[in-house]
């Protein structure tokens, strides 16, 4: 993942500009129902967990995920020391009917 350089946007929320899968180094992310191209909003989510807390609160005021919204991908990794094991998680929640379709991965390597 590569950030994305701040430019000049209409809305006061780096998050509601699209960001395409070539400006991050993206590749698709494949889950239970669809295929998802790597491009679309990011909320990064890095700080204090007070902060991010406050963050959160903030999108879901201004209703960051709304109707129009088709999923919901959360990526992160985590690291063990004591086992020297990487793990990377991919969390989708796929908004379709009106109802939401869970899917998971986690990749672990050593």
């Amino acid at each position: 993942y590569k950030s994305k350089p701040n430019n000049n946007s209409l809305t006061p929320y780096k998050e509601f500009d699209f960001t395409s899968a070539t400006e991050i180094l993206s590749i698709t992310t494949s889950s239970g129902v669809r295929d998802y191209g790597g491009g679309g909003y990011i909320l990064e989510l890095r700080g204090y967990i007070e902060d991010l807390k406050d963050k959160i609160v903030d999108f879901q005021r201004v209703r960051w995920v709304g109707n129009r919204t088709r999923s919901a991908i959360l990526e992160f990794s985590v690291y063990n020391a004591q086992v020297n094991i990487f793990s990377t998680v991919t969390c989708v929640a796929e908004f379709i009917g009106g109802g939401v379709v869970p899917w998971y991965r986690i990749e672990t390597l050593r």
